[in-house]
């Protein structure tokens, strides 16, 4: 008879790292959670708020350029930090099969250091998964900058990047009607989530069994991804469960229509049936595409009877966010509409409207308005350049899973020709409903 030796080197070693202020209060809430099988890392600059994180394994970068005071909302401080303590991430990240990554894009260390440690991981062959946080769209137009050259950088070395918005979040926080405190919890439950739901994925004995080589080949290399997990129960708790794993409101720039591979385990108590398994298998398709790959795993849990908990990953798309960004900030001027004509005009610009101003009869300037039609794109501006997302709602499952948005210009008829000024500092962007 052969026997299985046990052995350390069978287990799947995940890092869970919280790089810079945002990732931190992720690392020290997901702690709050409660999860098991995953370590948990806090790294940055500011030492005040590290001697507040309560885990094992903490690492203060760059004091000899930061003397352990911050990055100053600087990047390139940050980035600076991180490649003067590289040495010692390797370290703490050694031998791990899996870093997730979590960071605040637009501010200082999270945004220059969190690249420099996904490079770190891999370096050393981990698989590696990001999952940020874009800054609000009141915080100005360079932190959103510094925000979209932080994803871009991380992109050359994760394998799967998940971007949550800021915006979506205060949106979220206030049809809830959520205190500040608890709607930061939910936005780093997306980071607990994917971490909770990729230990069970590859930790858990299935009847169907997927493992770590499961994951790996569904996520390696692939960019950009989707990581859910949705709760079912009672009747139509399958449907349920699929939808609450896709359609997080938090999430940014997800279009699932060109998506090539997906990873999904079940787990379900003694009552789940084979045709239920069918249906949440159907339900990702329709999501996504005919041709989607799925690969999906089976653990039975007798304590869920009556209910079933669905992971989902899904990558092979491309984050409109991150595409529709770079492009933005290379040509620097979104047209949004035709200007009106007039017979005698003089025209100025101001950002990306032209205004003109008519004179009548007898000399005085009247402004006569722009005609501005709606933007079918993804970003618009708002008081600064455009780099900034659209709120958006996602699709119902039932058809192909895109986040899209359109936007028009609040009524200014009733704004006096000296508006110029005025309308970039007071006026937004509304979304049309549809």
């Amino acid at each position: 008879m052969i026997e299985l030796e046990q052995n350390v080197e069978e287990i799947t070693r995940i890092a869970v790292v919280g790089v810079g202020g945002a990732g931190c209060n992720a690392v020290r809430n997901i702690l709050g959670f409660g999860i098991e099988g995953a370590e948990l890392i806090a790294i940055n600059t500011d030492l005040k708020q590290l001697r507040n994180i309560p885990v094992p394994n903490v690492l203060a970068i760059g004091k000899k350029i930061t003397n352990g005071q911050g990055a100053g909302a600087n990047p390139e401080i940050g980035r600076k930090a991180a490649e003067e303590d590289y040495e010692e991430i390797l370290r703490l990240i050694e031998n791990k099969h899996l870093v997730i990554i979590t960071a605040g894009m637009g501010g200082g260390t999270g945004t220059g250091a969190a690249p420099v440690v996904a490079r770190a991981a891999r370096e050393i062959d981990a698989l590696v998964i990001a999952v940020v946080l874009t800054p609000s769209a009141e915080e100005g137009p360079r932190k959103m900058k510094y925000a979209i050259e932080g994803l871009r950088n991380l992109r050359e070395y994760v394998d799967g990047l998940i971007v949550v918005s800021n915006d979506k979040l205060f949106e979220y926080a206030k049809e809830k009607q959520l205190p500040f405190f608890t709607a930061f919890k939910e936005a780093d439950k997306i980071v607990y989530d994917a971490a909770k739901g990729i230990v069970d994925l590859v930790h858990s004995e299935g009847v169907i069994n997927v493992d770590f080589a499961d994951l790996r080949t569904v996520i390696k290399d692939k960019g950009d991804a989707l990581i859910g997990k949705g709760f079912g129960e009672g009747e139509g708790r399958a449907i349920q469960a699929v939808e609450n794993a896709l359609n997080s409101p938090l999430l940014e720039g997800i279009d699932l229509r060109d998506a090539k591979s997906a990873l999904i385990n079940i787990i379900s108590g003694d009552d789940f049936f084979l045709d239920e398994i069918r249906t949440v298998l159907e339900k990702v398709r329709q999501a996504t595409n005919k041709d989607l790959d799925i690969i999906y795993g089976l653990v039975h849990d007798p304590n869920l009877a009556g209910k079933v908990s669905v992971t989902i990953i899904i990558t092979g798309f491309t984050n409109s966010f991150i595409e529709n960004a770079d492009k933005d900030l290379i040509e620097e001027v979104m047209p949004i509409g035709d200007i009106f004509e007039s017979v005698e005009s003089d025209v100025y610009s101001v950002g990306n409207i032209r205004m003109g101003e008519e004179r009548s009869k007898n000399g005085n300037r009247q402004h006569s308005g722009p005609v501005i039609q709606n933007q079918p794109t993804n970003f618009t501006r708002r008081n600064y350049p455009p780099t900034t997302p659209m709120r958006s709602e996602g699709e119902s499952v039932r058809q192909p899973y895109v986040i899209r948005s359109t936007s028009e210009i609040k009524d200014l008829d009733d704004i006096g020709a000296g508006f110029a000024e005025d309308f970039f500092e007071n006026t937004f962007i509304r979304k049309v409903d549809d």
